[in-house]
C-alpha cells in the first residue's frame, strides 16, 4: 500500500516530462517509416529485382513500425499516470496539511487521531471527524496505488520479480 511518504516523494510531473519526450520521438519515428515506406515504394516501382532487399526492408519498416506503436503507448500510459498522480497528490498532502492545522496528527498510512489537548481546550477533532479524514486519506491512498499499479501493467513492469543481473 502506498503511503503518504510516498506521496510526498512522488514526482508525478516527471511522468508527464517523459511522456512528452516519447510523444516526439514516436512523432519523429512516424515520420522515418513513413519516408522509408516511400523511398521502398519508388525503389520498387523503378527497380523491378528487388524482392530480396524490399523483403528485407519490410521487415525493418515492421519492426519500427511496432517501436512506434509501443512508444506511443508508453507516453499514453505515463501521461495518463502523470496527470491522475499529481491530482491525486495535490488532494491528499494539502488535506494532510488541513488535519494538522486543525489539531491532528496523521500517520503514514493514512490513519488520523487528535493530538492530546489540554483539559478545557476545544478539541476540533472528534472521533468521528477524524475517521472522515481517515477514511478519505485510504480512498486517496488506494486510488494513489491503483493509478501506480495500472501504469506499472501498461509499461510491463513486474515489481514483485526482482531484476536479474547480468552474468559477469
Amino acid at each position: 500500500m502506498v503511503t503518504i511518504s510516498v506521496v510526498e516523494a512522488s514526482a508525478p510531473q516527471r511522468l508527464t516530462d517523459t511522456a512528452a519526450s516519447l510523444a516526439a520521438a514516436a512523432t519523429t519515428l512516424t515520420s522515418t517509416v513513413d519516408a522509408q515506406r516511400r523511398a521502398l515504394t519508388a525503389l520498387r516501382a523503378g527497380w523491378p529485382e528487388t524482392d530480396t532487399a524490399g523483403t528485407a526492408a519490410d521487415t525493418g519498416i515492421a519492426r519500427l513500425t511496432a517501436l512506434s506503436a509501443r512508444l506511443t503507448a508508453m507516453q499514453r500510459a505515463l501521461a495518463g499516470a502523470g496527470a491522475n498522480l499529481t491530482a491525486l497528490r495535490e488532494q491528499i498532502l494539502p488535506m494532510r496539511d488541513q488535519v494538522i492545522k486543525l489539531g491532528g496528527k496523521v500517520d503514514d498510512d493514512g490513519t488520523v487521531a487528535p493530538l492530546v489537548r489540554p483539559f478545557g481546550t476545544m478539541q476540533l477533532l472528534t472521533p468521528a471527524v477524524c475517521a472522515s479524514y481517515t477514511d478519505c486519506f485510504t480512498a486517496l491512498l488506494t486510488q494513489f496505488d491503483n493509478v501506480d499499479e495500472a501504469t506499472a501493467n501498461a509499461l510491463g513492469v513486474n515489481w514483485s520479480t526482482p531484476a536479474s543481473s547480468p552474468d559477469p
